[in-house]
């Protein structure tokens, strides 16, 4: 699905949507969540009867039953708080987006998980869980944020990867990381190359399958146009690869970009993790613009 984004539209119109359209929605998500704690309360009450019940007699079938119910009342509130956290997460999530205009969201699936492991981006891992995703176009170019982690035995991975879909005819694979990488096993393709031959900083360690598209690939400004991304997540950046004719991007993260909590708490960090990715989507459409530029 192709979402055409008008920045100068969003931020005019991003406080008012925010306030007009999206706060209502989280109001009727509150009364939602009162409703919930009222049979939370009257379901874990129930559970204590039967306990008690359980405690002080003595007929087997009287604690049998009462176990069983205890049980029963207590795996349905466990039920019950789950299933409203996800519906009211993704209640949230999709009218945030509608704030933004011309930006999609999901949860939990990434269909093309095998790219990013081609990509290099991080070092080998076998397991992949994706939690948000969101994703657009700008200027006639899609692009997606993809929150993940990746594990093995232990934890590879965990923070956000951005890919821009560049459309380029080049199947050359270039890849960028701040660690000294040994791709001999994985891409024996991959050579490094002298950063100093792009005008990159040296805590840059750049690989190719062919020198002369990488330095295609890593324009003048390119560097600086990651710092500017990296800067507006707050994010320390990992590593950038082109492959398949795409840009991708991590940057590490231990926690999620958004957090439910403060929304339906009313606390200040609500409306600042969302003013922030509006700011982080702003920040992806300049990096499109800076690579359509230069074609």
């Amino acid at each position: 699905m192709s979402h055409e984004l008008n920045f100068t539209e969003l931020k005019n119109d991003f406080i008012e949507k925010y306030t007009k359209n999206f706060l209502p929605v989280v109001s009727q998500v509150k009364k939602k969540r009162k409703t919930v704690n009222i049979i939370l309360i009257i379901m874990c009450a129930l559970a204590l009867v039967a306990l008690l019940v359980l405690a002080f007699y003595k007929d087997n079938i009287v604690k049998a039953v009462s176990l069983a119910l205890a049980v029963i009342f207590a795996f349905a509130s466990y039920k019950l708080l789950n299933v409203f956290k996800e519906k009211a997460r993704d209640e949230i999530m999709q009218n945030y987006v509608k704030t933004l205009d011309a930006v999609a969201w999901r949860w939990g699936k990434y269909p093309e998980k095998m790219l990013i492991k081609r990509a290099c981006l991080v070092n080998y891992f076998e397991n992949a869980t994706i939690f948000n995703t969101f994703f657009g176009t700008h200027n006639s170019i899609d692009w997606e944020a993809i929150e993940c982690n990746f594990k093995n035995k232990i934890t590879i991975f965990e923070g956000l990867i951005i890919r821009i879909k560049l459309n380029t005819n080049s199947d050359v694979h270039t890849v960028i990381r701040l660690d000294n990488a040994n791709f001999a096993a994985t891409r024996p393709t991959l050579r490094p190359i002298n950063a100093d031959e792009f005008g990159v900083d040296k805590k840059y360690h750049v690989y190719s399958e062919d020198s002369n598209v990488a330095r295609a690939h890593i324009q003048e400004g390119f560097i600086e146009q990651l710092e500017v991304l990296a800067k507006s997540f707050n994010l320390p950046f990992v590593a950038a690869a082109f492959c398949k004719g795409d840009l991708l991007i991590a940057f590490k993260n231990k926690k999620q970009l958004f957090d439910m909590y403060p929304v339906l708490k009313d606390k200040p960090q609500a409306f600042e993790q969302f003013s922030d990715f509006f700011k982080d989507v702003v920040a992806i459409g300049q990096l499109i613009d800076f690579y359509k530029d230069k074609k």
